[in-house]
């Protein structure tokens, strides 16, 4: 009899805490869509909502580093104007890199603390405060499946771009260069490795690239950027 009494006392011993971080917080992951192509940018939202309102409750949330992709937060709003009632929305940008099934993984944490706890953190002289005393605890996020599709071959783009080119001139002499202006404008994914112009025959080339818009929307790398390239030679060109 006291053998099976200390099992079902073992066994409630690793329950309690499960059950314990289960009731304080519910969450939701979702993504705008699930089966997309790669490079195609996606919305993911997280929304943490308080349910064990003893305490005053925080919430840390962390993408897992992953190079099947690339995420960024586009922005953490926190509506807390009910007492011990918190609900904290993560939104992100997604990029899947490569095709097949990709699993988006997150560190979820929720940081409770008390009253007291929360009122000695602030000091009455100036502005200064202390660090808040809290009890964290990680909770389990079930991974976000994406399907993704594999791109043609020879796109080195993806979004809705347009590239506009302006020369100063066609006609230059052997001393001479011409320059040349491209201007990428756009929304999509942010190719670092994409160049109008590459190296030509005969001709001495010069660059740089000039960022004028580069910000993370929910649809994608709003984008407006200038490649400026001089080029000479001592022949004939042409410009591919």
């Amino acid at each position: 009899m006291k053998k099976s009494l200390g099992k079902l006392f073992i066994a409630f011993l690793f329950i309690t805490p499960l059950l314990q971080a289960q009731q304080l917080a519910t969450y939701t992951l979702k993504a705008a869509k699930t089966q997309l192509y790669e490079k195609e940018g996606v919305q993911i939202s997280f929304v943490a909502k308080q349910i064990n309102h003893t305490d005053n409750m925080f919430f840390l949330l962390h993408p897992k580093k992953s190079d099947a992709y690339k995420i960024v937060l586009l922005h953490k709003t926190i509506d807390d104007h009910k007492y011990h009632d918190t609900t904290t929305t993560f939104t992100y940008l997604l990029f899947p890199l490569r095709s097949g099934t990709i699993k988006v993984d997150f560190d979820f944490t929720v940081r409770t603390a008390s009253d007291r706890a929360v009122a000695n953190s602030y000091v009455d002289d100036h502005d200064d405060s202390i660090a808040i005393q809290t009890t964290n605890t990680h909770l389990q996020v079930h991974p976000l499946t994406l399907k993704v599709k594999a791109l043609e071959k020879g796109v080195e783009l993806v979004g809705d771009f347009t590239l506009k080119e302006k020369v100063d001139h066609t006609s230059i002499t052997q001393y001479d260069s011409v320059n040349i202006v491209y201007t990428l404008e756009g929304k999509g994914y942010d190719e670092k490795t994409f160049f109008p112009l590459t190296n030509i025959a005969g001709v001495t080339l010069f660059d740089d690239t000039h960022d004028i818009i580069n910000k993370a929307t929910p649809t994608g790398y709003e984008i407006k950027r200038e490649y400026i390239y001089a080029l000479s030679a001592k022949e004939s060109f042409t410009i591919p």
